[in-house]
């Protein structure tokens, strides 16, 4: 499923003059890195649309003009649209690989029409910005190779989960099971830990499927890897101990081919703009 990069939005654009006029409208918020697809619909006048073709230029750029601090003008993307009707389609794909193209940005209508009588006016209509290819920035995290970790009872085994040496967020989930014949769950208590030893965070948690009648906490942890956090060189750790009185098998971060779990199970890593 494509990933929402801006608000949706709707906008009328009063009447371009001819002669060069230009008219900026739209102002929306990118939130994220991608490729963003731009999808509107700009209709002409009827009453400047005789004698000749309509063209213009539909653009996009930084910031938000009606604001005295916002950098406005900047253009990422732009096409010239040529038409005889009345209403056309125009998309346009607007690669979002800077951190400094995070933030507002404006659609900017120009009349380019050779007619001197010619003029737009309409609704840039049905606008939607998603993303069209993955966020390169995010990647899955694993345990250093490990499949998945069984532990006995009063066992415990610390596993790398990777170095991040550049500020994001850390997403974390866990799961594991029961060796039983009805479905049993069993908590574990987890220490998160930066390469220095240091701790995160710590509980008892159980499992990320748990059902709703387990009251206890499921494993699902939230760090951002601040700047000084990421100058730590070597791994960040999990060390996992089985003070229960059952035996812990198949723990994983990822869902794998986990029959049980029904739902797609992810723990990634996100880099962070700045970072």
């Amino acid at each position: 499923m494509p990933r929402l990069l801006a608000d949706p939005f709707r906008v009328w654009i009063p009447v371009v003059p001819p002669g060069g006029g230009v008219n900026s409208s739209g102002f929306f918020e990118v939130k994220a890195l991608g490729d963003l697809r731009v999808d509107l619909t700009v209709r002409t006048a009827a009453l400047f649309n005789s004698g000749g073709r309509s063209a213009y230029v539909i653009s996009v750029r930084r910031g938000n003009p009606a604001l005295s601090n916002s950098p406005a003008g900047i253009e990422i993307a732009s096409k010239r649209v040529v038409t005889d009707s009345q209403k056309a389609r125009v998309e346009l794909v607007v690669p979002i690989r800077s951190c400094n193209d995070i933030g507002v940005h404006h659609v900017r209508v120009s009349n380019v029409s050779e007619n001197p009588q010619m003029g737009i006016v309409g609704s840039v209509e049905d606008n939607f910005f998603v993303m069209v290819t993955p966020n390169t920035e995010t990647r899955d995290l694993d345990m250093a190779g490990m499949t998945v970790l069984d532990l006995d009872r009063g066992a415990e085994r610390t596993v790398n989960i990777g170095s991040f040496p550049k500020p994001g967020l850390i997403s974390l989930k866990g799961k594991w099971h029961v060796p039983a014949i009805i479905p049993t769950y069993k908590p574990l208590k987890i220490y998160f830990r930066r390469p220095d030893g240091t701790t995160v965070t710590s509980g008892t948690f159980y499992s990320f499927h748990s059902p709703s009648i387990v009251t206890g906490t499921r494993l699902k942890i939230e760090h951002r890897v601040t700047a000084e956090e990421a100058k730590q060189a070597g791994s960040w750790t999990l060390r996992i101990v089985n003070a229960g009185d059952s035996r812990i098998e198949g723990f994983d971060i990822q869902k794998g081919s986990d029959p049980v779990v029904l739902w797609d199970m992810k723990s990634t890593f996100t880099t962070a703009c700045g970072g």
